[in-house]
């Protein structure tokens, strides 16, 4: 049986399987299922279990996400060797936030990354996902791929997993395969080098790009990495898997090909290029001086209150407000940060809530003798947190951090033995128990 047939075999009689990617900082749910050779976080679950009900996802201890596009951490080890620490790193296409978080996992403390997403409603649904991960190290925008040109040379690597036809995902949602049209390729490829050609300024010389698509076809994968080397002089990155992954690469082709039937997971493409040295690029400080002195208030600044700041872990931590919300970041990426200023930023580290009430939710027991921990019993009354509801709460008044076992789900105000219930509405559980 030729590749080919297997692929159409799979499709056609194989389940798509369901895999989660744990979360390095928080107590890990239990391993059930078949490891990811590429990624050692990462499981294949048996069958797929009700997510909603699990306090655990929603408190993010875990990641529900495609596993053959899991491989970008391989990818993205391979084009950083030899970089140093502190690299500034765009997600582009961000939402909902599954390589976000994985890219989060894999960088350094050091490392900035920038998570954008274009629509409003998926920015939102990607700033949760997000501050439920738990990473400070991270900065949330809703800005247009061109606009990130006015930064310069800002960043070492940017990610475009560019919005596609879809064809790696036949096997899993039969909506992909109707909409399917060879205009829609058409129309897909022609919005994927636009995209690429409008965020391409915002990479550094001698920066890499990692470009990935869930489709097969060549041209939204091949045809477009050979246009932009043809246009900017982009140089193609050799990357190197391991055959027993399961993953092929085409004749003389940069990018690696995930194909169900062979690869433990959906369909999936990925390639990288490196941004060619000699390029004179205008920096980041330079543009934003030379922009008009009445251009609209910024987006970020500095302050000195920082609310709760007696929660967040051992470290220095500086004060932004974003939007009017209090917002904490380790003190070397400050700077960087505000570098930001003019983008359209949605969150910046951890939100620190105001005087009434906590946001941040870290890890494991409150650092602060102002808030207890509590947990609660058994799984019904971990979803009535979730719902949003008044539950029973044993002890004084005063402000509590809830829990499931040793994670962290929100916070609440325990009042004559009840909770006044903290969970964010926009994130409670609609469903009923």
């Amino acid at each position: 049986m030729d590749i080919a047939e297997k692929v159409l075999a799979s499709i056609g009689s194989q389940e798509s399987p369901t895999s989660i990617r744990h979360n390095p900082l928080k107590p890990a749910a239990a391993r059930r299922g078949t490891p990811i050779p590429w990624e050692p976080m990462a499981e294949i679950l048996p069958e797929r279990p009700d997510f909603s009900l699990d306090p655990l996802w929603h408190a993010g201890a875990y990641y529900v996400q495609e596993a053959s596009s899991m491989v970008l951490g391989e990818v993205f080890a391979q084009v950083t060797r030899g970089m140093d620490a502190g690299l500034n790193v765009l997600d582009l296409c961000g939402a909902p936030g599954g390589k976000s978080t994985h890219l989060l996992a894999r960088m350094s403390p050091d490392d900035l990354l920038v998570s954008n997403e274009t629509i409003r409603a998926r920015a939102a649904i990607l700033h949760e996902n997000l501050t439920k991960w738990g990473y400070p190290n991270c900065v949330v925008t809703q800005q247009d791929p061109a606009h990130f040109a006015s930064l310069g040379g800002f960043f070492d690597v940017i990610v475009v997993d560019a919005p596609c036809s879809g064809e790696g995902l036949w096997r899993r949602d039969a909506d992909a395969v109707k909409e399917w049209s060879p205009e829609a390729v058409t129309h897909c490829a022609l919005r994927q080098q636009r995209i690429l050609e409008d965020v391409w300024p915002a990479l550094r010389p001698g920066g890499v790009l990692i470009y990935s698509t869930c489709t097969y076809n060549r041209d939204e994968n091949e045809a477009r990495l050979a246009a932009l080397c043809a246009q900017t002089g982009a140089e193609e990155i050799g990357i190197e898997l391991p055959t027993e992954w399961g993953f092929i690469r085409l004749p003389e082709s940069p990018m690696w090909r995930a194909l169900p039937g062979l690869t433990l997971g959906e369909g999936f493409a990925i390639g990288a290029v490196r941004k060619p040295d000699g390029f004179e690029v205008l920096r980041f400080e330079v543009l934003r001086f030379a922009q008009d002195d009445n251009r609209r208030q910024p987006t970020l600044r500095r302050t000195k209150e920082l609310f709760w700041g007696d929660l967040l872990p051992e470290g220095d931590w500086k004060g932004l407000l974003v939007g009017g919300k209090t917002m904490a970041v380790p003190s070397p990426l400050e700077g960087r940060i505000l570098a930001l200023d003019g983008m359209r930023v949605v969150s910046a580290g951890h939100d620190m809530g105001d005087e009434r009430r906590p946001s941040f939710v870290g890890v494991g027991e409150p650092r602060s003798e102002r808030v207890r921990a509590v947990r609660l019993p058994d799984l019904r009354s971990q979803l009535l947190y979730l719902k949003r509801e008044s539950i029973p709460i044993e002890g004084p008044n005063g402000l509590v951090l809830i829990m499931a076992g040793d994670v962290p789900l929100g916070y609440g105000k325990a009042v004559n033995g009840r909770l006044n219930n903290g969970y964010p509405m926009e994130w409670r559980l609609r469903r009923s128990l």
